[in-house]
């Protein structure tokens, strides 16, 4: 059963660094380290081969496949080592190698076997242990038996199977896409890396002592889950279902799922015999929405423009038609305080400040004027062009500025380069001159600025 929240409040403007970033180190780790581990197995593998420890060890290895209910019988049934070739050697020996519940079987009964069978045994465990510390797995998983707050956060890094690693990266892409950009990319990051804390942590105290390491982004992808659904609420949102060969969508309140995913974990928890570490999943589920459920109002607030999947773009352009059409209808303070509203959420938007502009023309002696027209050279001067509606403005503005225009400086010399750089050399001139006129510029930058205007002038003719 797979059950997976599907509300689209993407926003394109807004990338999510931190989970594009998540999953490229997800990738780089797994395949930096998956050939350190094969490359020890092999080694375990071939050291075991050459000590000849397969035929003393087979016997207690059958002994203990009759104890396991879904063991292959044609694994019972083998005679002795020299039945088997050499695919069948390897797989077998790195069973024996690798399984934990065998390893428990062994020191459970090692009162049975015989001083060389234990001989072998040992043998067999210095091996194990020799290449468990050369391997990535054991060396940065998670292991119950030695609790460490290093391997909390790089076990979630960490994958067995590029299988496992796309499972977990797919459900990081579709979910955390929403989350980072619900709660902002910090605290994604960091409710991220606590909830896989979590999961470690419960996985450590359900499996205390285990030697078998836990790796993977499970824990923490359940977070993210976690925390998408406690940032909705009681909101109702679309989930995709999958059981079987059936799959649909539901709308439901998004918190009514928190307890259906944690009682799944319990459920599969208690009885599915795999290797998933469903006490991963829960802690972490739990962490996550615990996280947001409680800052949700203090240190982790939700945007709730996404949230809302609200299309701004949209409303802008709402926003600004019923301005122009305040504007043409020459209701011109309703207008101004309407372009002001949009100039505070887009402070650097060239067409509202255009706008404000025209509309304080006709007050050309007006501070508000003047600190219009500054606002929007200064804007519009970091784009590569000079469009029609910025050169109206500039010849507006020297033409109308009372008592004098008042931009000078830096800005002044940049607008003079740029119209020179784009061959609008007469407003260049006017402008030099007024800047002369009202001391707008010191004398060096004067000269500069007409010593450019003056060589652009002669290359053209």
């Amino acid at each position: 059963m797979l059950i997976l929240p599907m509300e689209r409040t993407f926003d394109i403007r807004r990338p999510p660094v931190v989970t594009f970033l998540l999953l490229l180190i997800n990738v780089i780790v797994f395949f930096a380290t998956v050939g350190g581990d094969e490359g020890a197995i092999d080694a375990a593998i071939a050291e075991y081969e050459d000590r000849q420890l397969l035929e003393i060890e087979l016997p207690i290895f059958k002994e203990y496949l009759a104890t396991v209910p879904d063991a292959p019988e044609e694994w019972q049934r083998v005679e002795g080592a020299g039945a088997l070739d050499e695919e069948e050697r390897y797989f077998l020996v790195y069973w024996m190698l690798m399984d934990g519940d065998y390893s428990d079987y062994l020191e459970r009964n090692a009162d049975r076997f015989t001083i060389r069978e234990l001989n072998a045994l040992e043998e067999k465990e210095e091996i194990v242990e020799t290449y468990q510390e050369t391997m990535p797995v054991f060396r940065y998983g998670f292991i119950p038996a030695d609790f460490s707050v290093l391997t909390m956060l790089t076990s979630q890094f960490m994958h067995g199977g590029l299988g496992h690693l796309v499972g977990n990266m797919v459900i990081l892409v579709l979910i955390g896409l929403t989350v980072e950009q619900l709660l902002g990319s910090f605290n994604f990051l960091l409710f991220y890396l606590i909830s896989g804390a979590v999961g470690c942590i419960l996985f450590g105290i359900i499996h205390l002592g285990s030697p078998l390491p836990l790796v993977g982004a499970s824990g923490a992808i359940s977070g993210v889950m976690g925390m998408y659904v406690a940032a909705y609420g009681r909101r109702p949102i679309r989930f995709f279902y999958w059981i079987g060969f059936y799959f649909n969508y539901i709308k439901l309140p998004a918190l009514v799922m928190l307890p259906v995913w944690l009682g799944k974990e319990v459920f599969d928890f208690f009885f599915t015999d795999t290797n998933v570490a469903y006490t991963a999943h829960a802690g972490g589920l739990v962490a996550g929405a615990a996280l947001v459920l409680v800052g949700k109002n203090s240190f982790a607030k939700i945007d709730v423009e996404v949230m809302e999947n609200r299309d701004m773009d949209a409303e802008y352009r709402e926003d600004l038609a019923r301005a122009l059409h305040l504007v043409d209808n020459a209701n011109f303070v309703p207008a101004r305080d309407m372009l002001v509203r949009l100039l505070k959420r887009y402070p650097d938007d060239h067409r509202v400040l255009f706008q404000i502009v025209q509309l304080l023309k006709a007050h050309p002696a007006s501070k508000d004027y003047h600190v219009a027209t500054y606002k929007y050279l200064k804007s519009v001067l970091t784009t590569g062009t000079v469009s029609k509606d910025a050169l109206t403005v500039i010849e507006d503005y020297w033409e109308c500025a009372t008592p004098k225009p008042r931009i000078q400086g830096t800005l002044l010399q940049q607008l003079i380069n740029k119209l020179i750089v784009v061959d609008e050399l007469e407003l260049a001139e006017e402008i030099c001159e007024s800047a002369e006129e009202h001391g707008l510029l010191d004398a060096e930058a004067l000269e500069q600025a007409n010593s450019y205007r003056l060589k652009r002038q002669r290359s053209g003719a």
